[in-house]
């Protein structure tokens, strides 16, 4: 069994970094593709045990203004990309009230570009094209970056890693 963790942070809330080393004390491991981080569950582990994982999250996350999802497995639905070029692709996600309007963040846009994200079309916004010879633990150092760029305007952000 296999639980899988998708988180949407919030330039308020937390660091990624700080956020992720909170998920791997917990026994999470990054991962590339349609999730952030995978749980690896031993066969013996017992349905309350799964199920209270969420609420560990839960507790641990509190203050942070991070929105996570949980996704169950029995494994085999997940699978790594394959591909030799790894991307990050990042998506804005605004709340209707508090924050800044879209139309207000040019400044933040010009961050991000520096970073080095492309603006695209489709279900992302963004898109960092890694170097060769990448890893996921790279990531990290971007998301932070982002952060940074995005501090202070209210806004979650997603980060897809394949």
């Amino acid at each position: 069994m296999k639980t899988y963790l998708t988180v949407f942070f919030n330039s308020d809330g937390d660091r990624p970094s700080e956020v992720t080393k909170t998920f791997k004390d917990l026994g999470f491991k990054l991962t590339r593709g349609d999730y952030d981080y995978r749980y690896d569950w031993d066969e013996d582990t017992s349905s309350q045990q799964i199920e209270s994982i969420g609420d560990k999250i839960q507790e641990l996350l509190k203050g942070k203004k991070i929105l996570f999802q949980l996704e169950n497995s029995e494994g085999g639905k997940h699978q790594e990309p394959d591909e030799d070029e790894m991307k990050t692709y990042l998506k804005l996600v605004f709340r209707s009230e508090g924050g800044e309007a879209p139309s207000d963040i040019d400044e933040k846009i010009a961050d991000l570009m520096s970073i080095g994200f492309e603006p695209i079309k489709g279900e992302y916004d963004y898109v960092y094209r890694w170097p060769e010879d990448s890893n996921i633990e790279g990531a990290l150092e971007v998301a932070d970056r982002v952060y940074e760029a995005l501090k202070g305007c209210g806004v979650f952000f997603k980060l897809k890693t394949v």
